[in-house]
């Protein structure tokens, strides 16, 4: 972790500022997440270390592939996020392992709606069908909340 003091005369005050996810690196390709819907604690940061800081982000895992569901109220500048859409990778943080991401954008409907039953399943714990994505939410006066999805997959990851 990096760390930046600022004197304050004789008093020294220490900000911790973001770093690297920190453990085992798994550098072997993964191909079934499941685990990762299991674990207590999941920390997600870029390659760099910066951390969401006004995005909430959360796993999904849908049929043993990997997602990242993230969401603010308001429309807020995130440097994690930022950093994460013009294509950097991502780390995440599970059980004292650290495992490279890439990070690919869903944009198109179909894609979203078919992770869109799992996220309400773990949000709300209630099993709903049809669900279906709005991709233009600002259409409703006094909406207020942003969402990504990403689909996240090991760098190098070569599919069957």
């Amino acid at each position: 972790m990096r760390i930046a003091t600022i004197g304050l005369a004789a008093t020294a005050l220490v900000l911790a500022c973001s770093g690297p996810l920190e453990g085992e690196r798994v550098e072997k390709p993964t191909f079934d997440w499941r685990f990762v819907a299991e674990a207590a604690d999941v920390t997600f940061a870029t390659a760099d270390g910066q951390r969401f800081r006004r995005v909430e982000v959360a796993p999904l895992v849908h049929d043993g592939e990997l997602y990242l569901y993230g969401q603010t109220i308001f429309s807020a500048n995130d440097s994690a996020l930022d950093a994460v859409l013009a294509g950097d990778p991502l780390e995440m943080q599970v059980d004292g392992r650290v495992y490279p991401l890439a990070a690919t954008r869903l944009t198109e409907t179909a894609d979203i709606e078919r992770v869109l039953p799992t996220l309400v399943r773990q949000g709300m714990g209630i099993e709903a069908t049809g669900i279906r994505w709005d991709p233009e939410p600002e259409r409703y006066p006094g909406t207020q909340v942003r969402q990504w999805f990403f689909r996240l997959r090991s760098p190098g990851r070569v599919d069957d």
